[in-house]
């Protein structure tokens, strides 16, 4: 985590500087800053108001930890504080470094995560007082951020978690291409609190690339970027037609827009300004590879005497996908499908 220290006075700049070389020896980016005229040492000093370091702190980094008074914190990120799903962690330890107390995004930001991280390394007490860790139950927006699945509705979220701190047990779908990579995190991490389940229509949770229908009750779950497109287009197609191929792919299978990770294609199409165009207005890679390495991957493909005579490979789309996720025919979750024009195939990755 990119981790800054704010403390205000000589014993907390000293458990300060002692805390940021132990965030950084375990792996974190950690800076300590000072706001004192009395401190001495290696902390950086801070002599702009306390609130213009927070407003550039709290935008630039994960975390922020101010070791004082919880209510000098609690002011000077209030004018700053947006989104539980965006806002950094912010912690409060005491300068006798005896606890260590998320204050703000506990669960998604990591707050509770690195408190209890802290209070490992200095031998603290962390103090949560989320409701789920208190009463020890599976957080699913904990669950969601570190496995980078977009939480969807956050109205259905909150009243997930109200049902999961009342001691209810919820019903979790995951999808068949999906299940290899989560059926057994999910059964280890929410087994207190979900049970997983085929009886789609029954369930409140779902973890899809799929977009739900209109008026669907469960909260869907979106895996962002593990979805690789792959593509094959006759020479010169626009921008605008290769768009619309994609847009009916899109609808037709319902692939949620964040679940895509990029497209992918023969080399050949490296500069086709069509393809080009679309990844930049869309702000996705594209994946390029060679004949010989589309023609290694093993598995079945939509074999085409036409495709091959042209390029030398039988399937363009179906095995680019597959490769830009690195998988093998089996990772296919949707078949190449034609358009004027246009061949299209999604592969899922399994990370």
């Amino acid at each position: 985590m990119q981790t800054v220290i704010l403390s205000f006075t000589a014993q907390g700049s000293h458990l300060a500087l002692r805390l940021k070389e132990l965030l950084k020896d375990a792996g974190h980016s950690c800076e300590a800053f000072v706001k004192s005229a009395y401190a001495e040492g290696a902390c950086i000093r801070v002599e702009e108001p306390i609130s213009a370091w927070t407003k550039k702190a709290f935008t630039a980094h994960d975390a922020l930890i101010f070791i004082g008074a919880a209510g000098i914190a609690v002011r000077v990120i209030a004018p700053f504080v947006r989104d539980k799903f965006k806002d950094p962690a912010v912690l409060v330890m005491d300068e006798a470094g005896h606890f260590v107390i998320p204050i703000l995004s506990g669960h998604v930001g990591g707050g509770n995560a690195l408190a209890l991280e802290i209070a490992n390394l200095i031998g603290a007490q962390a103090v949560l007082t989320t409701a789920s860790d208190v009463q020890g139950k599976s957080a699913l927006d904990v669950f969601a951020h570190a496995r980078n699945l977009l939480i969807t509705d956050r109205v259905k979220a909150k009243d997930i978690a109200a049902r999961i701190v009342h001691g209810q047990k919820l019903s979790l779908y995951i999808a068949p291409d999906l299940r290899a990579g989560l059926a057994a995190d999910a059964k280890e991490a929410l087994s207190d609190s979900f049970e997983l389940s085929d009886d789609l229509p029954a369930c409140q949770v779902v973890i899809d690339f799929c977009s739900q229908s209109e008026g669907a009750k469960a909260l869907l779950l979106v895996p962002e970027k593990r979805l690789w497109l792959g593509i094959g287009c006759k020479r010169g197609t626009s921008a605008e037609l290769i768009a619309q191929s994609l847009e009916d792919f899109m609808k037709k299978f319902r692939i949620h827009p964040a679940s895509v990770a990029g497209l992918a294609s023969i080399d050949l199409k490296a500069e086709e300004a069509g393809i080009l165009e679309l990844c930049r207005e869309r702000g996705w890679p594209f994946k390029v590879f060679d004949g010989p390495q589309l023609m290694q991957v093993e598995g079945t493909f939509s074999s085409s005497a036409f495709v091959e005579a042209r390029t030398g490979v039988d399937c363009v789309c179906e095995r680019a996908a597959c490769l830009a996720a690195g998988e093998a025919s089996g990772a296919l979750t949707v078949r190449k499908q034609k358009y004027p024009g246009v061949t299209l195939a999604a592969a899922v990755s399994k990370k």
